[in-house]
């Protein structure tokens, strides 16, 4: 019984990381220029693990709420996170 546990618990982590990476959308818009060649940064970032970002996004989301930080100070270190890279042009959310 307890294999049946921890195999359906295994079930159930998988399902929630697809749904992090499915939901997470963000891609970071960075271009990078190389001898007059430009090089989108999001095309590299696909090739090596596709959906890295958001990937990125939860594990730090998590690593906060394991510190045991308040849920508010979560959000607010998001939404201050989140406006200082979209105006620095780091990421950003993708047009529907």
């Amino acid at each position: 019984m307890d294999k049946l546990t921890d195999a359906f618990g295994l079930i159930g982590l998988m399902v929630v990381g697809g749904m992090a990476a499915s939901r997470v959308n963000i891609i970071t818009p960075a271009i990078i220029n190389i001898n007059g060649v430009h090089v989108v940064f999001q095309d590299i970032l696909n090739t090596l693990l596709p959906s890295l970002i958001p990937l990125v996004i939860t594990l730090g989301i998590l690593k906060m709420i394991n510190r045991q930080m308040k849920p508010n100070t979560v959000i607010a270190v998001i939404f201050i996170v989140g406006v200082i890279c979209s105006y620095l042009n780091i990421l950003a959310v993708p047009a529907a």
